[in-house]
């Protein structure tokens, strides 16, 4: 037996999606990859991708729950109850590194980093509010906090957290 498509959050995350990766396209911004992030900790093509670039724009569902009274949890959902989500728009960039003769990155090379951060936190947030928001202006949605990734592997970047309760 076939598990049908979702219909429900999938196309919802989707159109998120599709704002994010057009944010970026639009103002001529190359990206290595913008695409779902399946799962906590699966790796994706994040480095160097020509031109300089480096970066991944991704939206990842953290955890779907019942919610009567959006956007808290329901204990006691039926199976009529609407499903909500949370979910991260991140992005990721690869973070200053050192020199060939052992120095490490300026503090220009840090602040332009910086920079980039805020472009993409700004970015993040016109994808969100203005093109997922007019393309789903019945979805009852919760933009949280922004939060700064910290540099692991080469990488770092921030994540919006997004609250969305599945339409009617």
């Amino acid at each position: 037996m076939a598990v049908p498509d979702d219909t429900t959050l999938y196309p919802i995350l989707a159109d998120l999606l599709a704002c994010l990766c057009e944010e970026y396209t639009s103002n001529g911004v190359t990206l290595c990859y913008c695409g779902f992030e399946p799962a906590q900790g699966v790796p994706i093509e994040v480095g160097e991708c020509g031109d300089g670039e480096c970066g991944a724009a991704t939206v990842r569902l953290v955890r779907a729950y019942p919610s009567v009274n959006f956007p808290q949890p329901d204990q006691a959902g039926t199976c009529v109850t609407l499903l909500a989500a949370e979910v991260l728009v991140s992005v990721y960039r690869c973070v200053p590194a050192g020199h060939d003769d052992g120095s490490g990155p300026t503090a220009e090379e840090y602040s332009f980093w910086t920079q980039e951060q805020f472009a993409d936190m700004a970015a993040m947030k016109r994808a969100i509010l203005c093109c997922f928001g007019k393309a789903h202006p019945d979805t009852d949605y919760v933009l949280a906090s922004y939060d700064p990734l910290p540099a692991q592997g080469g990488l770092g970047g921030g994540s919006w957290r997004l609250l969305i309760r599945q339409e009617f």
